[in-house]
């Protein structure tokens, strides 16, 4: 028997319903990636001001722990950007976003699959 082989998109709908029904006070957000739409709508899109290579899901919840020096340290939210659980092939762009968001305090993962995106948020909330 195959096995079911879920696309970036039905993995990101797992993480959302999860997000949703587990921590319904925590304020997140998904966006567009990975949606197919027309020239023209992804047009109006990029014209509005979404970028390439933004991390699939933003929690946006901040995080404080004592480190050695006993100062806290502020991670302002989470990043998580989705995969399929087996390839999946991070862009240039987003690399870049997840390594100008690591420079600004937050923590990023590449998931691949949902029950790695779960794990990750799991541990960070």
């Amino acid at each position: 028997m195959k096995s079911l082989t879920l696309s970036e998109y039905q993995e990101q709908c797992i993480v959302a319903d999860y997000l949703r029904k587990r921590w319904p006070d925590v304020l997140w957000t998904a966006t567009a990636g990975g949606m197919r739409t027309s020239i023209g709508t992804a047009t109006k899109m990029k014209r509005a001001g979404l970028s390439k290579g933004v991390p699939d899901i933003l929690i946006f919840f901040r995080q404080e722990e004592t480190i050695e020096a006993g100062v806290n340290y502020i991670c302002p939210g989470l990043a998580l950007e989705m995969k399929v659980r087996k390839g999946g092939v991070v862009s240039k762009d987003q690399k870049d976003w997840m390594k100008r968001l690591e420079a600004q305090g937050w923590q990023c993962h590449i998931c691949h699959g949902a029950d790695e995106a779960i794990a990750a948020i799991e541990e960070y909330l």
